[in-house]
């Protein structure tokens, strides 16, 4: 991720989660926050796969707004944006993941199936940049030295806000 366009590098961040945290508010107004498999990330869209029933598809329903959050070793992902809920057997099958079975067992022909469509509005993302090692020890002498800590100069690359 070298590109100087945070929008495409916080894509591209997004695309190394299979899972995400998604958070969305109980009709009591507490927030419910729940594993969710991403089902496809697009230009203008992030897609779940979700039963009709489900918890997540009525809050959804109920109150748009959501947040997803990702983690993995050092990178993280966090973006803002609003949900609707999609009907689309035919982008469903396009989706469909044989390790979503566990959860869907009839499988992508499910008529329970709908997908949970996310229109980001913003994010944010933290990438491990540079040489962090390097970075370590350039920061360490500094000190010894008696010198201002250095600027991480990968620190652009490494965190970003995104209006999207």
């Amino acid at each position: 991720m070298n590109n100087n366009d945070p929008k495409q590098n916080l894509l591209e961040t997004l695309q190394k989660f299979e899972t995400v945290m998604m958070t969305t508010r109980r009709r009591d107004g507490k927030l419910h926050a729940r594993p969710m498999a991403m089902a496809k990330i697009s230009d203008d869209y992030l897609w779940f796969v979700a039963a009709r029933e489900s918890t997540a598809t009525a809050e959804a329903l109920a109150d748009a707004f959501a947040v997803i959050t990702a983690q993995d070793g050092g990178t993280y992902a966090c973006v803002n944006g609003v949900i609707e809920v999609i009907v689309d057997p035919v982008r469903v099958r396009t989706y469909w993941r044989d390790s979503w079975t566990g959860w869907f067992p009839k499988g992508k022909e499910d008529p329970d199936l709908v997908l949970l469509r996310m229109r980001p509005t913003s994010g944010e993302y933290w990438t491990p940049g540079g040489d962090g090692l390097r970075h370590f020890f350039d920061e360490v002498q500094a000190l010894l030295n008696g010198d201002p800590p250095l600027p991480n100069v990968n620190e652009i690359e490494r965190h970003a806000h995104v209006r999207l």
